[in-house]
């Protein structure tokens, strides 16, 4: 457990989400040149939307399986591990079901505040739809675990290049909304169905049995695992709440102008903070191993060493945005987004800092300290969004970055506090 190994597959997330990253930024940049400001803020509004209940109602499996599979492998062997494997799978294929039809229902009621005609009004319903296919949890841990980072990473290549192509296509069309919403549908559908195959490849080699009657709770004998899956995955739908809730609120006060700025304000500097972001992908497993093997020493030194490699990343992230922010904007999307250049500057140091505390994420999931967890996202995130209307009204797109910089301040400062705690008075005896 070195890391070396830890840099390896960080590195390895990192080089795939450089390519996805890039290639779905291209995609913006051409829907940008493509449709007219009101247009990309309407496309803006119905992507967030769909990932805001995708977000919210997922189980988010993954944790779940780094928490307690490598538990289960461990002290029950393989059958029991395929047992707890099938049992969440199918769980999160159910729920996937019923995110497709509450973002459905959504989208039906709703359509007046946000939609233009009856025809982005079908696509954008059937869009949602694709919601049933993202119950990708088992699947993405499954592949982490056995150190297949770059199959995950291929989902993500390949719907982003999938983006592009349609958008580039859609350019020299002169395409409408309606059209990308259906090339977003199929890049999604295209990237959902790679992961399921590479899962499904994996589960043969590892002798995992996914079809036939499901495995009882029993079988595997995992205490507490339904609060902490509950425990996860409300602190994951605040992160996503804050991550695209926003963007709608600003959406319904300032108009979907408004909201395609703030969204090339995010996207812009999430294309390099995603990087930083990738490390808590990387060292989750391992310091699960690390927490049930009781190597508390080691624990802690692993969470040190990423957390000073990430510091030394974050600045020099900050520092080459902020040089080459006005250039970039002007260029790639047009005089007329230069509004987002200050809010871009700030989200991106918002970014860096929440990355920073993000590290702590599967730390507190390996301890066992998931309700702490939610305690500090719930919070946090009150603390953000009431600061973000009041803040918008007064500054604009700029207002509701700096209430992002806020939470993240927050957000990096609890957990640290937190951890450091926990390690020095309840983790330090077992050493």
């Amino acid at each position: 457990m070195t890391v070396r190994r830890i840099l390896k597959n960080w590195s390895t997330i990192i080089s795939g989400n450089l390519v996805a990253s890039a290639l779905s930024f291209a995609a913006i940049i051409v829907a940008t040149r493509t449709l007219s400001i009101q247009e990309f803020g309407l496309l803006t509004l119905i992507e967030s939307y769909y990932f805001l209940v995708g977000g919210i109602v997922a189980l988010n499996t993954d944790q779940a399986v780094f928490r307690y599979g490598t538990e289960t492998l461990r002290h029950l062997g393989l059958p029991a591990y395929a047992g707890l494997l099938k049992y969440l799978y199918r769980a999160d294929l159910a729920v996937g079901c019923c995110a497709a039809t509450l973002a459905l229902i959504g989208i039906l009621l709703f359509k007046d505040y946000f939609l233009g005609n009856d025809v982005d009004t079908t696509w954008a319903a059937i869009y949602c739809v694709v919601l049933a296919t993202t119950c990708l949890g088992v699947p993405v841990a499954t592949l982490r675990m056995s150190q297949k980072f770059g199959y995950v990473i291929m989902r993500d290549v390949l719907s982003a290049g999938c983006r592009l192509c349609v958008a580039t296509v859609l350019l020299l069309m002169d395409g409408t909304l309606s059209q990308f919403l259906i090339g977003w549908m199929v890049a999604e559908l295209l990237g959902n169905f790679l992961l399921h195959v590479m899962a499904w490849r994996e589960f043969k080699t590892q002798a995992i049995i996914m079809a036939g009657r499901g495995a009882d709770a029993e079988a595997f004998d995992c205490p507490g695992l339904w609060s902490t899956i509950f425990h996860t995955n409300l602190s994951l739908a605040l992160r996503v709440m804050i991550e695209r809730l926003d963007i709608l609120i600003i959406g319904a006060i300032g108009g979907p102008a408004a909201a395609g700025i703030v969204r090339i304000a995010k996207n812009f500097s999430a294309i390099l903070v995603r990087q930083c972001d990738a490390a808590q992908h990387a060292i989750f497993p391992d310091l699960a191993k690390l927490w049930t093997d009781g190597n508390i020493a080691a624990f802690k030194k692993l969470i040190r060493d990423v957390l000073f490699v990430m510091l030394a990343v974050a600045f020099t992230i900050l520092v080459v945005i902020s040089i080459m922010a006005d250039p970039l904007i002007a260029n790639l999307f047009g005089e007329q987004y230069l509004e987002a250049k200050n809010p871009m500057i700030i989200m991106t140091l918002a970014g860096l800092l929440t990355s920073l505390g993000n590290i702590y994420f599967p730390a507190f999931l390996s301890m066992g300290q998931s309700l702490q967890l939610l305690k500090i996202s719930i919070g946090v995130t009150i603390v953000f969004f009431v600061a973000l209307v009041p803040a918008f009204l007064w500054l604009g797109p700029l207002g509701a970055s700096t209430s992002h910089l806020l939470r993240a301040v927050l957000w990096l400062t609890a957990l640290h506090i937190l951890t450091s705690t926990y390690l020095r008075y309840v983790a330090a005896p077992a050493e």
